[in-house]
């Protein structure tokens, strides 16, 4: 095939265009020859091609120069957002003519992307965002600017009209920088590297010169601009050398792969380049029949790299295209990356492997040279930093730091690292690391891999394109560039995982149990790995970079999280089978029964568990029956007297029954004794089988079932104080080093004093100072302090040292301490020490915070104080350790801290019940069930093998317990009294006790179902107590077993199987039976979410038609005070299905969440459950943190939004609040925007009119909020701008109402419930205060339940949209009606003078601790607002008074009127305090739900 046409560049080039940068060579080429053509753009048909001369590109870019210069000045940096076709190439451009730094990002069209370019706007705070009709909507636009104020928005759509010329000159760029090229992240975050028009003119010359290219070459492209290959490979090279370049979208080469070999062919192309793959798609799409006619003699140079290049892929190419004129040597493998402009090392010519000697791979093909290794290339040990040496040896490859770009846009220590590394020996030569891996044979360079992907097992190194290749020839419809291979559990598990691409026809006649078996078996065979999980996910669905590589990591990451949507997980998670009812009775010997052996072993264990009130049979566990180490030794040796053989200990403690035990001592058993002499436990099997399943209607607990990230720490306690080695700390110092470095979470140092059961901790702040500095990533905690025995000024000023020696990772455990001999220290505090812990977390809270607290100086005169230094953290993380009371338990929950337990005094079904408590009074007090941390103190070591296990800890633990069993007594007499026989009884059994149920001992893989049980009973971190006398070695060497077992949590799903309704993924009380039952029985191939919404898809109705969808709304907020109502009055229409988006974990907490809720005030009906779909979600995450198809499906299932979530913490920064109210609006309403049929119902609040408005003015509904960008509180002003949104959408055809309410109380008939905050808190403060301010403010009495129904109501009516409606209350009390009412319910206050009450509010807010002060200093902030003084109205703050006319009249017409005795509904509020306050308000800074 011949082409006739004729370009006018056809005449040889000998020398490449003058100047310093890439402009001024463009522009000398327009004027050489201005019509010679530069770039052609390809549409939808190979025929329909567009041409751009030099001269019409040079004008076109001048222009937009300009116009840039009109925005912004040289040196800021502008985003480019747009396509590969001629609008990026003249934004591009004209950036670099203006002296902009460029920063071409992907164009916005996923949410990924637009994540990306709020992550790179962040990061290079840009003057301009240039984007083409890709731009998804004008909220998100809205809000970047808000967070970027002064960015400017260029719209690049038609600027390639009319190329006409410019009529003012451009000034010279002196901006050394040209642009910004983010690393696509397939290995690490995006980092901006620094290109200048130094580098990049150098590397375009090196590549030019190595390929040697001319004017007379012609170019083909469909790389993204964005790329680094395809922006200085695709476009810049081409234009550089005045060499034509047809350019076609990815998306045309991806739908059509015979696109671009076509477009090769008929503009008779020499160059081209793509990533490995590209070519594998060719020989996979186009068929024999396609090729016909296909002329690719021409093209000489086919750059293939971005990727590891094969052998294979390149054979098979030449193969399939030999017919087309397409010659093996066109292929030009070559090696680069951003950090090096783009090119490192390419081969001039491919030449097929030579010889045996050849490298290659770990599956022993061929590797592929990458061109030679030029002076500047070098393999390194990473390790020790010097040149492997010899040939063949691989290392990482560095490149001479003059070959590489500039370093990384804000991030000196990375740049330096990376772009200015030396080699150990000959340290004047700079060098780029690459992070590749690769080796230098026969001059050749071989790149063999990732370095960061390596998988490292037993000592060696696999690459993941070796698995992923295995894995891809078990079977035809697998694809190596369809696999990411990674480390299991990432990021450094010895075991693998995969994330592996199917098409439909595949996964409709494949068994992926058959195919995931066999790619496991030809790994393990192949590489000697295990492969520990496998995903199969469709065609397109695995994460990829802008070049098409696998993002493994991101893949790894999203495997974890469970963002996938796979088809398929191999291997399947299975409930555990019970034992049935015949295996429990048949399981006792079967030899002739003794009664009278069984009766007296039923009378003893009855002896010792009096208040056991269930049945005793030959088939009760004995680890069922709770028995201590004194119980079990006893009954031990009574049964060893009776019988006279010896019983083997272990059976005290596995899960042998009463019957196998009565076998052990000789005699068979089958007798059972009658529930009047022994009663049965709560955890007994027949009672777990009552109170397994939770009906519908039951209260459920708020602790999940699972913790996914279950953490694991180290913890010392030592019992060695006594000792004489010199190095008695090394195992800390060594420990903390290797908890720092296998990504551990915590280091915990106890406080012990003056006694060798852990006297070597007498100071862990100390201790906690000498690990900052060895230390990087790992947290410092105290576990634990006891507070009593310190001035809270002394626990904050070391710790606050600490957290700034350690860069804010500081956490505290405190105690009230329980040995009186501790408590020499401080002999007073030991009585009231309990009282002394509740004060001092306030007083240290408080310190922490940067207020000032006041003590006696010495002069006994009443002294403020601050801390010093200030810590780096804003919020000092606290725990409460808890030891066996549940009391204690919700003392932490109350306070909002978190937890530090042990199994030392309870068993885990116990410690179950407390964490239930604690999550329960967390929520009570209004923090969040789900966000407080369970902390479990276990001995631990792990072994290879139970019996190493047992042998190294027997006697270091017997000694250790010895040592504690001493400390005890100084707090318990009783057991000091016990004989020496029988302490060496305790102990033995103690010993075998804690080994099999209250530590971490054996084998990871022994201890991974105890770590199970420990999770479903709810704790969320493990700390592995290590130091109790193994010798050092020893210790350390069992932490390599450790964090196997860590790595083994992390990747299974180690939590038995639930049976009941709660582990559905549906909604308060389950999905229906027959959606239960179809997802039970179905077959693959099914979308299978590993963390499902609970969005029912019903394929026989559509949303209009199905009634449990018909009005459907999705409700936010709805677990706090206002959104709790809400969703009780939609709930009021029978029909109606309510979607409720909440904070949690999983779909079953979310639901747990929401039926407290309700049941805290008092809402919740038996027949709710079934239509509340409780969905996980969260509204600073894109699409809600939901997958694609969940986030899709609740789309096309409701009809309304009622967005009722919203930070209400009034002393919260901006930054605080802004991600939920306002990102969560704006996410919301896009939302909306691309459902099919959705109103957005938006809860705002009066605050919105808190400036533009003048205190005196009066604001009707038809008002919108103004004013300016100056507002005194933070929550205000993001109200305000979320209801600007708002509005905005409603201008751009969105069907919305907005609702501003007044205060509210809780309704009359539940008035001792929690209410939303105001108004009850400014009672409870003035209470405090004992006053009142005379002032003209009015006191509105709005019941919720009044408020809810109003929304709900006026959301029901479809012809009002469009309108803000004034919820108020139409005849509000005065401020001066209120101390009647409060003198009345037994609370005196007075009325004082507004500037008195204020000078008493300031001295609270001044001086005092804990709440009362807090809720002092917001009114202050309320009352310093604009006009509140002036207005006389302190209590709101001096807003505007707004008129509701509108309002009430559309209510009356819909039959809701006010009804409410103001002051009855005061005085129970009121009364409320007497059982919660005890006169101490909570804090106004509480959050509603979002």
């Amino acid at each position: 095939m011949t082409n006739d046409s004729v370009h006018p560049n056809d005449a040889p080039a000998t020398a490449l265009p003058p100047g310093d940068n890439l402009i001024t060579a463009l522009q000398a080429q327009a004027r050489a020859n201005p019509h010679a053509v530069a770039i052609e753009i390809q549409g939808r048909s190979r025929h329909d091609v567009r041409q751009f001369t030099r001269q019409q590109l040079v004008r076109l870019y001048q222009r937009f120069a300009q116009q840039l210069l009109r925005v912004s000045a040289p040196g800021e940096r502008a985003l480019i957002a747009g396509t590969t076709e001629i609008e990026f190439l003249i934004a591009y451009l004209g950036c670099l003519a203006a002296g902009i730094t460029a920063v071409p990002i992907a164009p916005l069209r996923r949410a990924r992307h637009l994540h990306t370019l709020e992550r790179v706007a962040r990061d290079v705070q840009p003057a301009v965002l240039i984007t083409t009709s890709g731009l998804p909507d004008a909220a998100w636009l809205a809000q970047l600017q808000r967070q970027h104020p002064g960015l400017v928005h260029l719209d690049l759509d038609g600027q390639h009209a009319d190329p006409a010329p410019i009529t003012d000159s451009l000034p010279q760029p002196d901006n050394p920088l040209a642009f910004l090229q983010y690393s696509s992240g397939s290995t690490a975050a995006p980092k901006g590297v620094l290109v200048s028009h130094r580098n990049l003119l150098q590397n375009l010359t090196r590549i030019i010169s190595r390929y040697e290219l001319t004017a007379s070459d012609r170019c083909v492209s469909w790389l993204p601009a964005f790329h680094d290959m395809g922006l200085t490979g695709g476009l810049l090279v081409p234009l550089l050398l005045g060499a034509p370049c047809r350019i076609m979208t990815p998306a045309s080469f991806l739908s059509n792969p015979l696109r671009w070999l076509q477009a090769v062919a008929d503009s008779r192309a020499t160059l081209t380049a793509a990533p490995n793959f590209a070519f594998d798609l060719c020989v996979d799409r186009i068929g024999p029949d396609a090729t016909a006619g296909l002329d690719l003699s021409a093209l000489r140079c086919a750059w293939i790299g971005a990727e590891p290049v094969r052998q294979a892929t390149i054979d098979r190419f030449a193969r399939v295209f030999a017919a087309t004129g397409f010659r093996p040597e066109a292929f030009k493998p070559s090696y680069g990356l951003a950090e090096a402009v783009l090119f490192v090392s390419g081969a001039t010519a491919y030449q097929p492997r030579q010889s045996a000697a050849t490298p290659t791979d770990a599956n022993g093909l061929p590797l592929v040279a990458h061109g030679p290794a030029d002076q500047g290339i070098v393999i390194v040990d990473p390790l020790s930093g010097e040149p492997v040496g010899a040939e063949h040896a691989e290392g990482e490859i560095w490149v001479a730091a003059e070959l590489a770009a500039s370093g990384y846009w804000g991030q000196p220590q990375a740049s330096a690292a990376v772009f200015n590394a030396r080699l150990s020996r000959s340290p004047e030569q700079g060098y780029l690391r690459t992070g590749d891996t690769g080796l230098i044979c026969r001059g050749q360079l071989y790149v063999t891999g990732r370095l960061s992907d390596l998988i490292i097992a037993r000592g060696r190194n696999h690459h993941p394109q070796d698995l992923e290749h295995s894995a891809a020839a078990v079977c035809a419809a697998l694809s190596s560039t369809g696999i990411a291979a990674f480390a299991w559990p990432p990021p450094d598990g010895a075991t693998v995982g995969l994330v592996c691409e199917l098409g439909r026809s595949a996964m409709r006649q494949l068994d992926p149990r058959d195919l995931a078996r066999q790619i496991s078996q030809a790994i393990t065979r192949n590489h000697e790995l295990q492969v520990a999980r496998i995903a199969f996910v469709k065609q397109g669905s695995l994460p990829r970079t802008s070049s098409g590589k696998p993002r493994r990591r991101i893949a790894a990451q999203a495997m974890v999280e469970q963002t996938l949507a796979p088809w398929f997980v191999w291997p399947e998670q299975r409930p555990a089978a019970a034992a049935s009812a015949e295996a429990l009775t048949t399981e006792a010997p079967t030899t002739p029964p003794q009664h009278e052996l069984m009766s007296f072993v039923l009378a003893t264990i009855g002896e010792h568990l009096r208040e056991f009130d269930g049945e005793l049979t030959a088939a009760t566990p004995i680890n069922t029956l709770g028995l201590d180490s004194l119980h079990a030794a006893n009954l031990k040796f009574v049964l060893e007297q009776k019988t006279g053989h010896a019983i083997p200990v272990e059976m005290f403690f596995d899960d042998s029954t009463i019957g196998q035990l009565c076998a052990s001592a000789g005699t068979p058993a089958v007798a059972t004794m009658p529930p009047t002499q022994a009663a049965a436990p709560v955890n007994s099997p027949a009672a777990q089988a009552t109170t397994s399943v939770t009906s519908p209607d039951s209260v459920t607990a708020a602790t999940p079932a699972r913790t996914p990230d279950l953490q694991f720490s180290l913890m010392y306690f030592s019992s060695d104080a006594d000792s004489a080695s010199a190095d008695r700390y090394q195992l800390v110092l060594d420990g903390a080093r290797f908890a720092d470095t296998h990504d551990f979470h915590a280091v915990w140092l106890p406080e012990r004093h003056f006694h060798a059961f852990g006297g070597l901790y007498p100071s862990p702040a100390v201790l906690a100072a000498a690990l900052a500095p060895i230390t990087s990533r790992v947290r410092l905690r105290a576990g634990s302090v006891v507070l009593p025995m310190h001035h809270p000024m002394t626990v904050a000023e070391q710790w606050s040292m600490v957290d700034n020696l350690s860069g804010g990772r500081v956490d505290l455990a405190l105690a009230a301490g329980w040995n009186p001999n501790d408590f020499v220290l401080a002999p007073a505090q030991f009585a009231p020490r309990n009282e002394l812990l509740r004060e001092g977390i306030e007083q240290l809270r408080a310190l922490w915070h940067g207020d000032s607290i006041s003590a006696r100086n010495g002069h006994g005169v009443g002294h403020k104080v601050r801390l010093y230094p200030r810590p780096v953290q804003a919020e000092l993380p606290l725990w409460l350790t808890c030891s066996g009371s549940i009391e204690r338990f919700e003392q932490a929950g109350a306070s909002g801290v978190n937890v530090l337990t042990a199994l030392l005094f309870q068993h885990t079904d116990e410690l179950a019940q407390k964490i239930r408590a604690y999550r329960a009074a967390r929520e009570r007090h209004g923090f969040d069930p789900a966000t407080g941390i369970v902390t479990l103190m276990m001995h631990t070591y792990l072994g290879s093998s139970d019996e190493q296990v047992r042998a190294t800890v027997r006697t270091p633990f017997t000694a250790y317990l010895e040592s504690s069993v001493d400390l005890w007594a100084q707090g318990d007499t009783r057991l000091a009294e016990l004989t020496a026989p029988e302490k060496e009884q305790v102990l033995a059994y103690a010993f075998e006790r804690y080994y099999r149920r209250s530590a971490l001992f054996g084998t990871p893989e022994q201890c991974l179902p105890r770590v199970a049980e420990l999770q479903a009973a709810g704790i969320n971190e493990i700390a592995s107590l290590i130091d109790f006398g193994i010798a050092h070695q020893q210790a350390l060497a069992g932490l390599d077993q450790l964090h196997r077992l860590k790595t083994l949590v992390g990747a299974a799903d180690t939590t038995p199987q639930r049976t009941d309704q709660a582990s559905r993924p549906a909604a308060v009380a389950g999905t229906p039976p027959e959606a239960h039952q179809h997802a039970q029985t179905s077959t693959w191939p099914r979308p299978a979410s590993p963390r499902p919404v609970s969005v029912r898809s019903r394929p026989e109705h559509s949303p209009a038609t199905d009634p449990n969808h018909a009005g459907a709304v999705l409700l936010t907020g709805a677990t706090g005070f206002l959104g709790a109502h809400v969703l009780a009055e939609l709930l009021a229409e029978p029909e109606r299905r309510v979607y409720c988006l909440v904070r949690a974990r999983d779909n079953n907490q979310a639901a747990a969440r929401i039926r407290a809720a309700l049941l805290v005030h008092e809402c919740w009906q038996p027949g709710f459950a079934d239509r509340i779909t409780a969905i996980a979600g969260d509204l600073t995450q894109p699409a809600f943190g939901l997958s694609k198809p969940d986030y899709r499906a609740l789309q096309q299932s409701v009809h309304r939004i009622i967005h009722a979530a919203a930070q209400m913490n009034l002393l919260a920064t901006y930054d605080t609040l802004a991600p939920v109210n306002v990102g969560g609006t704006a996410r919301l309403l896009r939302f909306a925007e691309q459902a099919p049929d959705c109103a957005m119902h938006f809860v705002s609040s009066s605050a919105v009119f808190r400036t533009g408005y003048e205190h005196h003015e009066t604001v009707s509904e038809s008002n919108r909020p103004h004013g300016g960008p100056h507002w005194p509180a933070a929550l205000a002003r993001t109200k305000w701008e979320a209801e600007l949104l708002v509005w905005q959408a409603a201008d751009n055809g969105l069907a919305v109402n907005v609702f501003r309410p007044a205060p509210m109380l809780p309704s009359p008939p539940r008035a001792h419930a929690p209410g939303s905050g105001y108004q009850q808190r400014f009672i409870a403060c003035c209470v405090a205060l004992g006053a009142l301010p005379a002032t003209d403010d009015s006191f509105p009495v709005c019941p919720v339940d009044h408020v809810a129904g109003a929304i709900v109501r006026l959301g029901d009516e479809p012809f009002l949209t469009g309108q803000a409606f004034h919820l108020l209350d139409p005849a509000p009390l005065a401020m001066t009606d209120l101390p009647a009412i409060l003198n009345a319910a037994g609370f005196p206050v007075t009325l004082l003078p507004a500037p008195q009450w204020r000078a008493r509010l300031a001295d609270v807010a001044e001086s005092g601790i804990g709440s009362a002060a807090e809720a002092a200093r917001v009114l202050l902030m309320i009352q310093s607002q604009r006009h509140a003084t002036e207005s006389g109205r302190l209590l709101n703050g001096g807003l505007p008074r707004l008129n509701d006319a509108r309002t009430r009249a559309q209510l009356t017409h819909l039959g809701v009127h006010y009804h409410c005795d103001r002051r009855a509904l005061i005085a129970q509020c009121i009364a409320a305090l007497r059982s919660t306050t005890a006169h101490a308000p909570e804090t106004l800074s509480s959050d509603t739900e979002n």
